[in-house]
């Protein structure tokens, strides 16, 4: 008869072919995490999926029904970030709206560290950017090379930055020592029709235009030109968008000429009139202004930057000498900056209402500059 001890031996004890306990036990729980990481890997890929599907989706309905195969996506994640916080104090706690001041050099200097330490950059090839968690789209951004460019593609580029150049012979020269170089388009603007572009009357040189009457006539002749260009530039870019902000700028500019107050309200709006083509590069507190209306119902906004000699408004290469620091276009709550490289032309598709975004300082080198160019559809501030 066999003992207790035989007994549990014999019933603990592994027959020919059969697995230990402990050894079986591993498998399960190997095969149990296999299983885990293969539906997390699923998981995963249906979640990008549908991402991907969700932002295709808004890329077409308010970018662009093109596809374009070699895009980089980056899904920004939203946290509020004060680049100059001095400043955004001040904003806030005036109770009338302000023009923000314009920074320390110190301000400037820490900002400039934080952007090229702590945000993603960008500086080639075609980005967009959509709000991780709503799938809406932020920005789109595109870095044409200059050498690269179609003889009529150059040709129309080059059009337009001689006729922003020659309009400074006949803008006030108040407003030109005011602005920097590159500013000019902020002193120029759309006709009513949106065809050309106007100096604006705040502007006007007077004087000069009535001196020399042949060479602006000349000059405003072109203008139908210059506005095709830009239009066009827009709606290669992004059709969708051009449409909807062409279209809003119809519908206010058609309201304001049957409605005085209507037209005021356009007219005094700090964020923008209904013509100037000014590049923002101080839009970092627009969330923090009184009165800002239904942002979310504006449409998007156009913008380039152009590398520019002074002297000529002639599109600049580095091998001419052209040279531009900083002065990258950022977006601070979602940690993003769209760098100028040399030899490039950058357009860029944003929504300038809802996400906070300027410019760092840049630093000129001798002649060099930047023709920074909007397209951009007024915000009026009520009825």
């Amino acid at each position: 008869m066999a003992s207790s001890t035989d007994l549990i031996e014999h019933e603990t004890m592994p027959s020919a072919g059969e697995e230990k306990p402990a050894k079986k036990s591993r498998k399960r729980m190997r095969k149990f995490e296999g299983e885990m990481m293969l539906d997390s890997r699923r998981f995963s890929i249906m979640k990008a999926r549908k991402r991907d599907s969700a932002q295709d989706h808004e890329f077409k309905t308010s970018i662009s029904t093109l596809t374009v195969s070699s895009a980089s996506r980056i899904s920004a994640k939203f946290k509020k970030l004060e680049l100059f916080p001095e400043i955004s104090k001040d904003v806030v706690k005036t109770p009338q709206p302000i023009i923000p001041r314009a920074p320390t050099e110190e301000e400037q200097s820490l900002a400039k560290t934080q952007v090229e330490g702590n945000f993603i950059n960008r500086s080639h090839g075609y980005v967009k950017v959509f709000n991780a968690k709503t799938y809406q789209v932020i920005c789109v951004a595109e870095f044409l090379k200059i050498p690269d460019l179609s003889p009529q593609k150059r040709e129309d580029f080059d059009y337009l930055c001689a006729f922003f150049h020659d309009c400074k012979q006949f803008v006030s020269p108040d407003a030109l020592e005011a602005l920097s170089s590159g500013d000019i388009a902020s002193m120029i603007g759309w006709s009513r029709n949106l065809r050309r572009l106007e100096i604006l009357d705040a502007y006007r040189n007077d004087e000069e235009i009535e001196t020399n009457k042949q060479a602006y006539s000349e000059l405003m002749e072109r203008s139908e030109r210059a506005g095709s260009v830009l239009w066009e530039t827009f709606f290669e870019f992004g059709s969708v968008a051009a449409e909807k902000t062409r279209k809003r700028m119809e519908q206010l500019n058609s309201r304001s000429s049957t409605n005085n107050i209507f037209a005021a309200s356009l007219n005094n709006n700090s964020n923008g009139s209904t013509a100037t083509l000014g590049f923002p590069t101080n839009n970092f507190y627009q969330d923090l202004l009184p009165n800002q209306g239904n942002v979310s119902d504006a449409p998007l906004s156009f913008a380039m930057m152009i590398p520019t000699f002074k002297s000529t408004g002639k599109i600049g290469l580095q091998a001419e000498g052209h040279r531009v620091d900083h002065g990258q276009f950022v977006f601070p709550d979602i940690k993003l900056s769209i760098q100028f490289a040399p030899d490039t032309i950058c357009r860029i598709i944003f929504r300038d209402r809802e996400y906070n975004h300027g410019t760092i300082p840049k630093t000129e080198v001798g002649d060099s500059t930047r023709l920074g160019v909007c397209v951009r559809a007024p915000m009026p501030i009520s009825d």
